[in-house]
């Protein structure tokens, strides 16, 4: 959750579109489009900095034997095992922050 909420995950998509003005004429203009882009935020869990713990400790208050336990589990796994811990980090947060 830390590299969704503090890294660039996001695709951004442009799109030019024309809309008729009251005389007929068309007038451009660009519609921006940003959403969470799952395959940036891998990519930045499979090269986390050798000092992330460092910075993470700085940052939060957590269980450092848990937490080393899970850093190993994250740099050890492959893109499709990150994939799948993104999805279930996802859908437990959605359940968690839901009211």
């Amino acid at each position: 959750l830390d590299t969704i909420a503090f890294n660039d995950v996001e695709k951004v998509t442009k799109q030019t579109v024309k809309v008729p003005t009251e005389s007929g004429a068309a007038q451009r203009y660009t519609k921006t489009y940003r959403e969470f882009w799952p395959f940036k935020c891998v990519q930045l869990l499979s090269k986390l900095p050798e000092d992330y713990a460092a910075y993470f400790g700085e940052n939060y208050t957590f269980n450092p034997v848990e937490f080393n336990k899970a850093l190993e589990t994250v740099r050890a796994a492959n893109n499709q095992k990150l994939y799948r811990y993104l999805r279930s980090t996802l859908a437990d947060a959605q359940t968690s922050f839901t009211y």
